[in-house]
């Protein structure tokens, strides 16, 4: 695929592996098993778990760090750098075009106060991310070619690949949740604590962000304040 002729062409070798998990009687998470290759000219994918681990441990660790790398490569391009950093910065700049610079009724628009704190320093860090990290040239060496199986190249091909499928009608946490087969409001009695506490925040960044908008367009022209919003979409 794109990924691996980017990343043979750099010397570096890596797995893409399968997982399976399953639920214990407690609501937590097990490993099933974990498999490396993906042969398919009759050759066995062997399967890793502890059944396995029982005669190869070494081996069994060894594929565990594999399936750690491989979705380590997958939060620092994609999740990390790119929803997090590049995916964001046409909003910081819309954000500074209409309440910054806009009119002087829009720079006391309280979604631009809102907001405004979130893209401080954003786009400098995003241009030093791309001089350093991701940099490509014949002076610079990518910082990520040295620490990523994937490289500054194959990183960058994956994010790509993973961006076709981005929507912004998904960000939001409740929905992210869904996406991955999980309830948001936990009514499957798991025990996932991220996904817990993260609905935790998600309710107190709700109630506030309300809150505050609220008592901003109270006695207001809403007419007048819908027209930043409207600039903003």
């Amino acid at each position: 695929d794109k990924v691996g002729v980017q990343a043979r062409a750099m010397q570096k070798h890596f797995y893409a592996p399968f997982v399976a998990f399953y639920v214990n009687s407690n609501g937590e998470l097990g490993v099933l098993g974990i498999m490396l290759t993906r042969h398919t000219d009759g050759r066995k994918n062997e399967v890793y778990n502890t059944e396995t681990r029982k005669d190869s441990p070494n081996t069994y660790i060894f594929a565990k760090m594999h399936v750690a790398c491989a979705d380590s490569q997958m939060h620092q391009f994609y999740a990390h750098f790119g929803c997090c950093h590049l995916v964001f910065e046409p909003f910081g700049v819309a954000v500074r075009n209409v309440f910054n610079h806009g009119t002087p009724e829009a720079q006391e628009h309280i979604v631009g106060k809102l907001l405004g704190p979130h893209f401080r320093d954003h786009l400098a860090i995003n241009w030093l991310a791309r001089n350093t990290l991701v940099a490509h040239g014949e002076v610079v060496i990518p910082c990520a070619d040295a620490g990523f199986a994937l490289g500054a190249k194959g990183g960058l091909v994956l994010l790509g690949m993973q961006y076709k499928n981005w929507k912004f009608s998904d960000q939001a946490f409740p929905q992210q949740l869904r996406i991955r087969g999980f309830d948001p409001y936990s009514s499957d009695k798991l025990r996932y604590y991220y996904r817990d506490d993260g609905m935790m925040i998600w309710y107190g960044l709700k109630s506030y962000v309300e809150l505050a908008v609220k008592m901003w367009y109270y006695k207001r022209d809403e007419a007048e304040l819908n027209e930043s919003i409207a600039n903003l979409l």
